[in-house]
């Protein structure tokens, strides 16, 4: 499958296009050939924190202009696997928080009927001792995403799956996950865009996004290492990745 104006081109965000918000080289140009080429874009993030307004002010400031249309998040998936009024606990961020309320959930902090955990800059003891509690006493268990870290200008951060994972232990229970490369975030993008390929700096989770959807995947040379032997091609920036799809 090619990239023409019907087959959209996916792209991650960290890794990608920036470090923590920093332009990475080669970014603004490679959505500019997409663009020029009339290829619709699409920004997949795992990043469950920022909130789509977040998200597009941080294109904006880097020059690359999108529409709320133009990103998903783990967030979004996460919040299309609740219903309508069910009282949800949870750990995570404005984004988060944004998804969950416009899916018309209710935010509780105890007895919910289902506990989502995401990225949380300010989890602690008390929250992954409440959160647990509620998945032992038998709430439902979501996780926007299980990158176990987030890469930024300093170096590797601890990610969403560090969080998960303390959830997890004291919980004894695993949990569904919603984000790149799971069957919910494959059920929502399909609902937004016919995909051409995936553009990302993770083979477990943009390369196995990529599989999933059955199209090809770049994979951009980031701080992440992993072996990756599924990858259509590798590639310094994201403007390389765009050449290469487009050869």
């Amino acid at each position: 499958m090619s990239l023409d104006a019907t087959h959209a081109c996916v792209v991650d965000l960290d890794g990608v296009v920036w470090l923590a918000g920093e332009a990475l080289p080669g970014a603004a140009e490679g959505i500019d050939e997409l663009r020029r080429r009339d290829v619709p874009v699409l920004f997949a993030t795992n990043n469950a924190a920022p909130t789509i307004g977040d998200l597009r002010t941080q294109l904006a400031a880097i020059g690359i202009a999108a529409s709320d249309a133009e990103i998903v998040t783990s967030a979004q998936s996460a919040a299309a696997m609740l219903d309508a009024d069910q009282r949800v606990l949870l750990v995570g961020e404005a984004g988060l928080r944004e998804a969950v309320e416009r899916r018309g959930a209710v935010e509780v902090q105890r007895a919910p009927d289902v506990v989502v955990a995401g990225l949380s800059r300010s989890f602690d003891y008390d929250a992954c001792d409440r959160a647990a509690a509620c998945v032992r006493s038998g709430a439902r268990f979501i996780a926007t995403n299980t990158d176990a870290t987030l890469p930024t200008p300093e170096g590797l951060r601890p990610g969403a799956g560090a969080i998960l994972a303390a959830i997890a232990t004291a919980a004894g229970r695993e949990p569904e996950v919603a984000g790149k490369p799971t069957a919910p975030m494959v059920r929502l993008v399909r609902s937004l865009v016919d995909v051409g390929a995936v553009i990302g700096d993770r083979p477990s989770t943009d390369g196995a996004f990529a599989e999933a959807l059955g199209v090809p995947f770049v994979l951009v040379a980031s701080q992440v290492q992993e072996a990756c032997g599924s990858a259509t091609a590798r590639a310094a920036t994201l403007l390389d990745a765009v050449r290469a799809l487009c050869a």
